[in-house]
């Protein structure tokens, strides 16, 4: 390749890295905010509480439904859409007055969760395949590396500076990447296909949110509580006729047969694993390191400590992406996957223990996080193996997916957890709650680890 070529590559990876580490931040960035929404925008806790549980369910929405359109419509042009939402979602969370509007901000916020996906997949397209793996390793290392900083920027901003400083800060950085991404990236594409299955994006929106709200806030409002019941009810009797459609038209949101294929499955599956034992280290942290010291394991101190704890995993996925690639291209996809997650496992069996200092905490996030960024850097690669060039951004957006309900049940687990091993009448949970939360995310890793074991014995598909 020629050197202006290399360059090229370079700044398309820069510019797809930075959009993804914007879009990673929006996650936790009001984090360090949600104890003082309900008193900032005038609403009761519960509702302030959809400030973050409403991006989550967009992103979550959205991803797939992006996914396809993109490989319809063109990657480029829905990667940029999808930044111009976060950025207008910014903007009216900054300006906001109250909840509602502050709501729908963040709904559109969520809903740029697709340009991880997405740039996964034009990295395919655009760069040579020897390139590829390293690349990706890149794009997934934004995942652990936003939410990180997210935390810790938000926690900086919330001490030193105005609350709505946040959001405005978040509008800036999305409007600079998606100027970037506008001039940097290739504007000439491939020719859509299809048309867009408004039906099955209703009816896979009605199924997600009818999983993933209960899962969310079924801690909150009660396993058995009616509007609990409903959402699961409505969801179980809607998926059946997506399905069936999905299976009847040609041109789905959702390829249910391309996605039923074994190897892309199971890779699907792992990625709920990922997401689980992934984002378990992040939510066990953040919780136990703000619990008054009384419980005998909290160490009672800030959500900006607690981003300070959590940096040194945060930085380790920018150095360990890099790693994945490179055993992905001496050995394959599989192998960096296997590691990673059994890295993950002895990470949280170390964490059992590791109670005495916030150092303690410290190392220990930084072993589980470290099988994380291996994980998270070979997943894609091991995926795209399995399926064809013209599904790259539908298949990466689903498995995406995934990834994010297994982080959905890993909060709604330790919520679960919390409320089911309470330590008496002072309302915080017993230190057995995250033994077993531990123990839990370990096997995450090792179901994670067998899986890619089974997919390993696929041959690939022609790269076509």
């Amino acid at each position: 390749m020629s050197r202006g070529g290399a360059s090229s590559s370079r700044a398309v990876v820069a510019s797809l890295a930075a959009c993804g580490l914007v879009v990673s931040m929006m996650f936790t960035l009001v984090m360090p905010l949600l104890p003082r929404f309900p008193a900032l925008l005038q609403a009761s806790v519960g509702n302030a509480s959809w400030m973050a549980t409403s991006t989550m369910l967009a992103g979550a929405v959205a991803t797939p439904i992006v996914g396809r359109l993109a490989d319809m419509y063109g990657k480029r042009r829905m990667l940029l859409a999808s930044l111009a939402a976060l950025v207008t979602g910014s903007v009216i969370c900054a300006l906001a007055p109250g909840l509602a509007p502050m709501l729908a901000g963040r709904v559109l916020q969520g809903a740029a969760s697709g340009v991880i996906p997405l740039g996964i997949s034009i990295l395919r397209d655009r760069l040579p395949a020897a390139q590829v793996p390293m690349a990706i390793g890149v794009i997934s290392s934004t995942v652990g590396m936003g939410a990180g900083a997210g935390l810790l920027a938000g926690g900086l901003v919330v001490d030193h500076l105005p609350w709505r400083t946040v959001f405005w800060l978040s509008a800036a950085v999305g409007a600079v990447s998606a100027t970037v991404a506008y001039a940097v990236l290739p504007s000439a594409e491939p020719a859509g296909r299809g048309r867009v299955d408004w039906i099955g994006s209703a009816g896979l929106s009605v199924v997600l949110l009818g999983v993933l709200i209960p899962i969310t806030k079924g801690a909150e409002w009660g396993w058995g509580s009616w509007f609990t019941l409903l959402a699961l009810t409505l969801a179980v009797l809607v998926a059946p006729l997506w399905s069936a459609y999905q299976l009847r038209t040609r041109h789905p949101i959702v390829d249910l047969r391309g996605a039923a294929a074994p190897p892309v499955l199971l890779c699907h599956v792992a990625a709920g694993f990922i997401g689980f034992a992934g984002v378990a280290n992040f939510l066990a942290t953040t919780v136990m390191v703000q619990l008054p010291t009384s419980t005998g394991y909290g160490f009672g101190a800030s959500l900006t400590t607690v981003g300070f704890c959590l940096l040194p995993g945060t930085m380790v996925f920018l150095v360990l992406s890099p790693v994945s690639a490179r055993l992905v291209h001496a050995r394959d996809a599989a192998f960096p996957l296997v590691l990673g997650s059994l890295v993950m496992g002895a990470g949280y069996v170390l964490r059992l223990n590791a109670t005495d200092s916030l150092w303690h905490i410290a190392i220990t996030s930084l072993i589980t996080a470290s099988g994380g960024a291996l994980t998270f850097a070979a997943l894609p690669g091991l995926l795209m193996e399995h399926v064809p060039r013209r599904d790259t951004a539908a298949a990466n957006a689903i498995n995406a997916l995934f990834r994010a309900i297994g982080s959905a049940l890993a909060s709604a687990t330790l919520a679960g957890l919390q409320t089911g091993f309470s330590a008496g009448g002072d309302g915080h949970p017993a230190g057995t709650a995250f033994t077993v939360f531990f123990v839990t995310a370990a096997g995450a890793a090792l179901a994670c680890a067998l899986l890619a074991s089974v997919v390993r014995r696929f041959p690939p598909r022609p790269n076509l």
